[in-house]
């Protein structure tokens, strides 16, 4: 079985992969974004952004679920991710870490640190550690038993869609823009940009503007600008910190950009 949250419904099935059979759990509550689904031998789990909601129904035969979300904590986000190792659920809610048990008890909360916006990714190691990584710091931390101790910091200034590990134990981690990176505790990280690969892909435009000198188009995208040379029908891409929502061109040919 495929377990999934979807969009724009906020609910929960899961997928026979061998016919495409799909059952409904239900909705997880009134938000958009069923944002975290963890299945175990016994129950699947549902997590929601905000309205941030918590609920567990029994894995074969579904039913009414249980409400584990006073277990949470106040979040203008909701729950950003939740993963489970041995018989503990680890939720990303709001500026907290929270662990329990399936059944809400043995509360743990850890703090996030105040550099950090969020935490939006987990992953469970093979040994079972878990790890968290932050929404735009990408503080990676393992998530010990009441805290969270600092790993690594491999990139900067990105939401995140993917912690996980390569075959030889590095940490990979993939951006919200696309950016890949790799890294190993106490070492430097690698990171490989799309908009400097032949992995660049065309992204919903911003703003453009045509540039009075050398036939040039300026298109402004997500995290990325490109310019078109053309009268050389060539283009080079390149990174910006954000969706540059308005361009100008000063009097001396500099390119402005106001940057959401």
């Amino acid at each position: 079985y495929l377990y999934v949250g979807t969009y724009p419904d906020c609910t929960v099935r899961r997928i026979r992969v061998s016919d495409g059979q799909v059952e409904t759990y239900g909705r997880v509550s009134t938000s958009l974004y069923a944002t975290a689904v963890v299945a175990d031998e016994d129950y699947v789990y549902g997590g929601s952004a905000s309205p941030g909601m918590l609920l567990r129904w029994p894995k074969e035969g579904g039913g009414e679920p249980l409400d584990l979300t006073p277990h949470l904590s106040d979040s203008p986000v909701g729950i950003l991710d939740m993963v489970k190792s041995g018989d503990l659920l680890h939720i990303a809610s709001g500026r907290e870490l929270i662990t329990i048990r399936p059944d809400g008890s043995g509360r743990v909360s850890r703090s996030i640190p105040e550099e950090d916006r969020y935490i939006d990714q987990l992953t469970v190691a093979p040994d079972g550690t878990v790890y968290a990584l932050a929404r735009l710091t990408t503080n990676i931390y393992r998530v010990d038993a009441d805290a969270l101790t600092p790993i690594a910091r491999p990139h900067d200034d990105v939401e995140n869609i993917l912690l996980d590990f390569t075959d030889d134990g590095r940490f990979v981690g993939v951006s919200g823009v696309g950016d890949v990176w790799t890294v190993s505790p106490d070492q430097d990280a690698e990171v490989f940009s799309l908009t400097s690969t032949d992995f660049a892909y065309p992204d919903e435009v911003q703003s453009m503007l045509l540039h009075s000198r050398g036939q040039r188009l300026w298109v402004a995208g997500h995290y990325s600008m490109t310019v078109h040379h053309l009268a050389a029908q060539t283009s080079q891409s390149f990174y910006a910190p954000g969706e540059p929502k308005a361009m100008v061109e000063g009097a001396d040919g500099t390119v402005y950009a106001g940057l959401y």
